[in-house]
């Protein structure tokens, strides 16, 4: 990860871009106690399908598809961040910011890098503790490959 600086986003503007519709995408990533990595794709009009080699539910693999679209964090509209610098992760600009509130009001902060083109988180972690609890380690943007 190499570190960046330059002029940082707000957390509005970072907020919007983790909330917007994503663009057609394939992607890998891995979670924290989780046995095998999940392959997530998206044809980029609304369409998500993601898989594990074992489950192909949205349900049981929500974890992943939360990275690739964080408009599923139900909280993270009213949750606050502040974008703390810019690093380059998958070879891609991103920006690494702290989020409070994003589970729940009370809850642990978090550490999202996340790309600063699509919104797609490549990496979270708890502020507490910088193990990731999750770790993309593809991002393909542009048609998804099958």
């Amino acid at each position: 990860m190499r570190e960046l600086h330059d002029g940082l986003p707000t957390w509005t503007e970072t907020k919007r871009l983790l909330l917007r519709s994503k663009p057609a995408l394939r992607c890998t990533v891995y979670g924290l106690g989780k046995p095998h990595p999940a392959v997530v794709r998206h044809d980029g009009d609304g369409t998500w399908l993601v898989e594990d080699g074992q489950a192909k539910s949205e349900s049981t693999l929500s974890w992943a598809l939360s990275a690739a679209e964080p408009a599923r964090f139900a909280r993270l509209a009213h949750a606050d961040g502040t974008v703390v610098s810019r690093v380059e992760e998958l070879a891609r600009p991103c920006l690494v910011v702290r989020v409070e509130g994003l589970r729940r009001p009370d809850g642990p902060a978090f550490v999202l890098t996340v790309d600063a083109a699509t919104g797609v988180i490549v990496r979270m972690e708890r502020d507490a503790d910088p193990a990731p609890i999750i770790v993309m380690t593809e991002l393909e943007i542009g048609t998804p490959s099958p």
